[in-house]
């Protein structure tokens, strides 16, 4: 249980570290705040949008299997997404 806990506190926190690191990523993709604050919009938007249908799988399917796949697909982004700027 205390692993869901440190996991969950984890998978929540790595969209928002883009307010802590706003000018570095600005810098790597290269992009005016204007273009940015559009795609922070976009990610806003489409968590709202995926958000009800998201609730359909975890009906569905075990919570072991649906967290697992979470915690790799998170982990796997995060990874690609530390790796910029190279």
């Amino acid at each position: 249980m205390i692993r869901l806990y440190f996991s969950g506190g984890t998978i929540l926190l790595l969209p928002f570290l883009r307010e802590a690191y706003y000018l570095p990523m600005q810098d790597a993709l290269g992009l005016p705040k204007t273009e940015l604050g559009v795609l922070m919009s976009a990610l806003g938007v489409s968590s709202m949008i995926f958000y009800f249908p998201g609730g359909l799988p975890s009906d569905q399917d075990p919570p072991g299997k649906l967290i697992t796949f979470s915690m790799f697909s998170t982990g796997l982004f995060g990874l690609y997404f530390n790796s910029s700027p190279s």
